[in-house]
């Protein structure tokens, strides 16, 4: 068969499993169970044969693809007629299964216990939310492989104002103290400047000016002395648990439509992101026996929407490491969240991926599925355009070009 004549039948099944992937009725089949269970170092390369790609970028598919792998960065993407699979590398078969960027959960806490499970949940990154003396060890370990878990971008200590709620926080009272502060931050590797509720008005524009000066970002709370709109104006680049629209959302009222979308407009303006987490304040809510608890719970919701459809970006965060909020399995339940504010489930992955990838400055690394990009790939057992819940339990995660099928993950998570 010629080469022309190939790609053309390829693009045929395309259409074909294009058509499929539509809502058009008929349950999708199981694919047969995956019995893998061999753990592949990144020094062996690897390849997914028969699979389709979930693409981030646009939300289509691309089925009877091969994905070859090699030390940690993926070398060929193609048609399996037209790429050829070396010898030497360990043959994942992936027919009926999807492939999709790794996934990133942008608002965590840390700890050295939880490494394995967001693994097993495919998230193969992380933004940690408040930087804490122990964790650049952790990270190092991580890194070198002593450690399964990860990769880890983070956030520095959170600066607030006394008297402090968390462990390791960082005040600053004297604003003119926020440069040797942010100076701090930089000596120790930090990659934002994590705000949060108490800081004075006075302090949080010293340490945002400061924090610009030396190249980092603020993240975080908007303090509660401080407006959306001040922290818009200093450059704050991610607002979490929407904080600051409280005006719009309430604590029980009716939605103020107009607001919102004035908010949400100024919020697309600054180029500003929004990282919700619905599932915690959902969780607290329903613990709390909050009477409220719906009508906050549609009214975040429709934040979120608003947001999205002004342009704004949206990350995908659980607060996993705080209370209550699994590490890993939560991940779900916030995927399905952000479904449920009104983002179609190709937004959501994308959010998810490309987008985290985005804001964690690594587009050209991660995020898609391409050669060039680093390895970190999910395996699925089902369409996720279809069934956010699938990838709850992936059939297998590699990360950094390690190969790690789902029943060793288990024995790793004691499952």
């Amino acid at each position: 068969m010629s080469r022309r004549r190939a790609l053309a039948c390829w693009i045929l099944v395309a259409i074909a499993a294009l058509a499929d992937a539509g809502c058009t009725g008929g349950a999708p089949v199981a694919p047969a169970e995956f019995k893998d269970s061999t753990r592949v170092p990144a020094t062996q390369m690897v390849a997914f044969v028969n699979a389709t790609i979930v693409s981030t970028t646009d939300g289509f598919l691309a089925p009877e693809m091969t994905v070859i792998v090699d030390r940690g960065i993926i070398v060929a993407v193609g048609p399996v007629a037209t790429t050829p699979v070396p010898a030497n590398a360990h043959h994942v078969d992936a027919r009926d299964r999807f492939l999709l960027p790794g996934l990133v959960d942008m608002h965590v806490h840390l700890r050295q216990a939880d490494l394995p499970r967001y693994v097993a949940a495919g998230i193969t990154t992380v933004r940690n939310m408040w930087g804490l003396r122990a964790l650049p060890a952790m990270i190092h370990r991580i890194d070198a492989g002593e450690l399964l878990g990860p990769r880890v971008y983070s956030a520095s200590p959170g600066v607030d104002g006394p008297p402090g709620m968390w462990p390791e926080t960082r005040f600053l009272t004297i604003p003119d103290s926020a440069d040797a502060l942010v100076r701090e931050f930089v000596a120790a590797g930090w990659k934002y400047v994590k705000s949060y509720n108490a800081l004075s008005k006075p302090a949080y524009f010293a340490l945002t000016m400061a924090a610009a000066a030396h190249g980092l970002h603020v993240v975080g709370h908007i303090p509660i002395a401080v407006t959306l709109q001040e922290a818009l104006d200093h450059g704050q680049l991610s607002i979490e648990h929407l904080g600051g629209y409280e005006g719009a959302w309430g604590t029980g009222s009716a939605l103020n439509e107009s607001l919102l979308q004035s908010e949400a407009r100024e919020t697309a303006a600054h180029g500003a992101w929004n990282c919700p987490t619905l599932g915690v304040l959902t969780g607290i809510l329903t613990r709390n026996n909050d009477p409220n608890r719906d009508r906050i719970t549609t009214n975040r919701r429709a934040v979120v929407r608003a947001l999205r459809d002004a342009g704004a970006r949206l990350l995908v965060g659980t607060d996993a490491g705080f209370d209550f909020v699994a590490p890993g399995t939560s991940y779900r339940t916030e995927l399905e969240a952000m479904a449920s504010a009104g983002l179609t489930t190709a937004q959501v992955l994308r959010a998810a991926t490309i987008g985290a990838a985005e804001f964690l400055g690594v587009a050209d690394s991660a995020g898609v599925i391409a050669p060039g990009r680093w390895a970190d790939v999910v395996l699925l057992d089902a369409n996720p355009l279809r069934e956010l819940a699938t990838v709850a339990t992936p059939a297998g995660v590699l990360l950094r070009g390690e190969w790690l099928p789902r029943n060793y993950l288990r024995t790793v998570i004691g499952r």
